[in-house]
């Protein structure tokens, strides 16, 4: 009791101030808590809305998935498909515990990781708008000196290709559109030059196969810009040995510039191909 009498005092003035004080701190102390609940309410009801996928649709999709012809008829792998309850009944399971993560998680963290995913998408927005406004279409971007550069004399789609899925995740809806419209109407791989084999597959074929499928596996035209980059470049694999040089040409009359190869390379790109 002798502090709080010393601390708040005897003159009237003084003990209101400090009752400020206390009050200021209780109203940011239940603010804080608020945003907290209402992060992990958030997280909460977007769980919850995962549920509701059209069940027709969702199933439609896992059908045509599992009649799809393997690339590889002449292996002897498991024909074991999950039926459509069954990858219902998993993506519950896999809900269930995401959800019963979100509720032990300390408020903060939910509050940390909202402003994370908001700054990444913040970071892809700006590089994406630079490179749209000093080098759209080109297939590497110099930010320093805000000027593009091509792989090719008529470029490849090297840099579009490539952040493709990453502005469908980000939910940069219309740099998507953009984008893709630009790959769809004005890229072509039937084009003299040569280039990384590695590089082109991952970034290329891998971007647009990714794109393909995030955003519903219904746009043929990205579809046939793989399919047609994936057969050009699978020329490269025509060798007396199978093992195929650093570098491809897209048409299959050149030659590649260097016949060398390194195996960790090429023992990667078994993976990626």
């Amino acid at each position: 009791m002798h502090f709080w009498r010393r601390l708040i005092g005897r003159g009237r003035g003084r003990r209101q101030a400090v009752l400020a004080v206390f009050l200021v701190a209780a109203i940011l102390f239940l603010g804080r808590h608020t945003v907290r609940r209402q992060s992990v309410s958030e997280a909460e009801s977007w769980l919850r809305d995962a549920d509701r996928i059209p069940k027709d649709e969702y199933n439609k999709l896992l059908l045509e998935r599992a009649d799809r012809k393997s690339a590889w008829p002449n292996y002897a792998g498991s024909k074991w498909r999950a039926t459509s309850e069954q990858q219902r009944e998993l993506n519950q399971v896999v809900k269930a515990a995401l959800l019963r993560r979100s509720k032990r998680a300390a408020p903060d963290n939910e509050l940390l990781w909202a402003q994370r995913r908001l700054q990444v998408k913040a970071a892809t927005k700006h590089a994406w708008d630079a490179y749209a406004r000093d080098a759209f279409g080109s297939d590497e971007y110099h930010p320093l000196s805000h000027r593009g550069e091509n792989m090719t004399q008529a470029g490849v789609g090297y840099f579009i290709a490539d952040v493709l899925d990453t502005l469908i995740l980000t939910g940069l809806t219309d740099e998507y559109k953009r984008g893709r419209d630009y790959l769809a109407s004005s890229l072509t791989f039937d084009q003299p030059g040569a280039v990384s084999l590695f590089e082109t597959t991952i970034r290329v074929l891998g971007g647009l196969l990714s794109a393909y499928h995030w955003s519903g596996e219904t746009d043929a035209k990205l579809l046939q810009l793989a399919d047609e980059l994936g057969s050009r470049l699978a020329w490269s694999f025509d060798t007396e040995t199978g093992i195929p040089p650093e570098t491809a040409q897209l048409r299959p009359s050149g030659k590649p510039h260097a016949f060398l190869s390194s195996t960790a390379e090429v023992a990667t790109l078994q993976l990626e191909f």
